[in-house]
């Protein structure tokens, strides 16, 4: 593995190219550069199957991701610990933009933890779980495709986050899902194919305009998952739901408003219903 202390900067030019392979990671304490152009992109990649991923922690000044390709990655670990991302940012702020998550085989294509973010005009493929899981975040998504999520595409807890012209394609769980007192809001959402659209749980709040849910099995749904969260709640304007086997799951106590009219609640448990029982996939 790269192992880079802290106070450094690191800068990584157009054109660049690694493999890693035998469980090789990059792990920095410091603040990495990688900006590629359309012409001369950035691969990190494992032609082996073999190679970790990309650990930045606690890097004092803001990282920068353009036009890096991060293919058929997995999580950096060793014997005494483990990241659940292909990419990890802990406490360490990033932007990214233009860049490509595939193919990774661990729990997450990109992990951002109590960091800062702004993520624009980059997409997901085939990501073996959550393609985005971000815990204690705050920051932007922005002209993103998600595509073929393995779980979840946007998974956020505790977060708070704004979505803009955001496109989600068959995800195998939900598309967007806000937990633990998470507030998300945007405008411009597709979701397309899949089991679950839209779920906020535990406290948390969605408020999105200009929405199309399609093909999914279940639309929308808000419920209360963690005894110690309270109830959720999810306000849309300017909806289009088109072959949706559900429409929604509402739980007692939860909201779901469209276009200002408040939605029936369903089930006073849809907790029992989720996670694999009738919707989504088994989180077990």
């Amino acid at each position: 593995s790269i192992k880079i202390p802290k106070d450094k900067v690191v800068i990584i030019a157009p054109g660049f190219s690694l493999n890693l392979i035998n469980n090789a990671s990059i792990i920095s304490q410091s603040t990495i550069i990688a900006k590629g152009t359309k012409e001369e992109p950035i691969a990190f990649f494992s032609n082996t199957n073999t190679g970790g991923g990309i650990f930045v922690n606690n890097a004092t000044a803001v990282s920068e991701l353009a036009y890096c390709t991060f293919n058929n990655l997995s999580n950096p670990n060793n014997e005494i610990w483990s990241v659940s991302g292909a990419i990890n940012f802990n406490e360490s702020d990033v932007e990214i933009s233009n860049c490509v998550f595939k193919n990774n085989r661990c729990e997450d294509g990109l992990n951002i933890i109590r960091s800062q973010f702004t993520m624009s005009s980059t997409r997901f493929h085939d990501t073996f779980s959550d393609s985005f899981d971000g815990d204690f975040v705050a920051g932007t998504i922005t002209d993103c495709q998600f595509y073929n999520a393995g779980n979840d595409a946007i998974d956020v807890s505790g977060s708070q986050l704004t979505l803009r012209d955001v496109l989600i394609k068959n995800p195998l769980d939900k598309a967007i899902s806000a937990g633990e007192a998470s507030i998300i809001n945007g405008e411009s959402i597709q979701v397309i194919d899949g089991e679950i659209g839209i779920v906020s749980k535990d406290l948390s709040k969605v408020i999105f305009k200009d929405v199309l849910v399609e093909n999914t099995k279940l639309g929308f749904s808000s419920f209360q998952k963690k005894s110690e969260y309270g109830k959720a709640s999810i306000d849309i304007s300017g909806l289009s739901q088109v072959n949706n086997e559900t429409d929604f799951l509402i739980e007692s106590g939860c909201r779901l408003t469209i276009n200002n009219e408040k939605m029936p609640t369903i089930s006073s448990k849809v907790i029992e219903q989720m996670y694999g029982a009738e919707y989504g996939k088994s989180s077990k």
